[in-house]
């Protein structure tokens, strides 16, 4: 039930989440807050769910709020509550739960909403809005609906999630008398430790007089098997020396290294010290053979293909923690570190539904 807007005092629960744009989850995967007390609602204790790709639907982020199975209090516990994604004006999304909601949370119990907001504004046509230097903010406001709360309280929490970025460039001279069916091979290093990142693969299939006018065909295969998520853009670089963008990739991986998207085939590693097998991911590039020949002076100055590429790699999530309470009454209260709480996924759930509300 969506009520009007409240002027009695709340706990708020600000959670940033940084580096969001390389996320690992897919649609139904989920990313959870640290839990957070809420001392003056009978220090019951909560979480956000957070789904980046959508709980059933790609198209719709997903955001929830959960009590935990531990917490204090009373079995069933009636709140009223909002949850918005903060924009960089500190105005807030509009949807349903923009709105205060009125629910009765027992003991390990969710509401929230399956239509929190649209992928393609946050992570696209509003990234801007949305996401500040790659941190997304959720706000959640709770109140008590029987008995109003003394003071505004307000907590702030992060979860960082890892990603390094690199960028090389790949080479082809006499570009003009490439061999079709002839595989050259490019390594990736870190730029700090020089360790090999991935192994690039460049076939062209087909020649000139055939159909596809020829082929370049690009294939992957991860050398660091503790990334699980790869972005890959790839700039054409013309005579100028202007980046043209071609081609963004997105790779899933395994704790084996193999990629877990489809279209994938298993070949060994080329290198001696790697007897593990490896799964390479392949796709096509945006350009053609015969495409580029016939734009020779801008793209094939003496003969030679320029491509850039910028990878940007995730090991999941590297941190999540309250950072700092803020009580006005009292003096600031700053979290140590020995108190913070992380980020737990160690509960089941069983899920019912109703529209866009959502109890677990």
């Amino acid at each position: 039930m969506a009520l009007a807007k409240s002027q009695e005092y709340c706990y708020s629960f600000f959670w940033k989440l940084e580096n969001i744009n390389y996320s690992l989850e897919k649609k139904g995967e989920k990313i959870e807050s640290p839990t957070f007390i809420v001392d003056t609602l009978d220090q019951t204790k909560w979480k956000l769910i957070f789904y980046p790709k959508g709980y059933q639907d790609e198209d719709w982020i997903s955001c929830f709020l959960h009590r935990e199975a531990d917490s204090k209090g009373a079995p069933n516990i009636k709140i009223k509550f909002e949850l918005v994604l903060i924009r960089d004006d500190d105005s807030y999304s509009d949807n349903d739960y923009s709105r205060i909601t009125e629910m009765t949370f027992s003991k390990n119990s969710t509401f929230g909403c399956y239509k929190f907001a649209k992928q393609e504004e946050v992570f696209l046509s509003e990234r801007s809005i949305f996401i500040q230097q790659g941190t997304l903010t959720i706000r959640c406001r709770i109140w008590n609906s029987v008995l109003k709360m003394m003071m505004n309280v307000r907590c702030f929490a992060r979860t960082r999630i890892s990603v390094r970025k690199t960028s090389s460039y790949i080479s082809l001279n006499n570009f003009s008398t490439l061999e079709s069916n002839k595989e050259s091979i490019y390594q990736v290093r870190s730029l700090d430790s020089y360790q090999p990142l991935i192994d690039v693969y460049l076939t062209l299939t087909g020649g000139l007089g055939s159909f596809s006018g020829g082929t370049i065909r690009f294939g992957i295969t991860l050398r660091d098997i503790t990334v699980k998520y790869c972005a890959l853009r790839m700039n054409l670089v013309d005579s100028f020396g202007n980046l043209v963008k071609c081609n963004e990739e997105e790779f899933w991986f395994d704790r084996y290294g193999r990629s877990l998207d489809s279209g994938f085939y298993s070949s060994r590693s080329v290198y001696s010290d790697d007897q593990s097998s490896q799964f390479r991911k392949e796709f096509t590039f945006l350009f053609t053979k015969k495409q580029l020949i016939s734009m020779k002076d801008l793209y094939l100055p003496n003969d030679n293909l320029m491509i850039q590429w910028e990878l940007a790699l995730s090991k999941g999530i590297l941190s999540s923690e309250i950072e700092e309470v803020e009580i006005p009454i009292f003096s600031k209260a700053n979290i140590s570190t020995s108190s913070k709480r992380t980020l737990s996924n160690n509960y089941n759930t069983m899920i019912s539904s109703s529209k866009d509300l959502i109890s677990f």
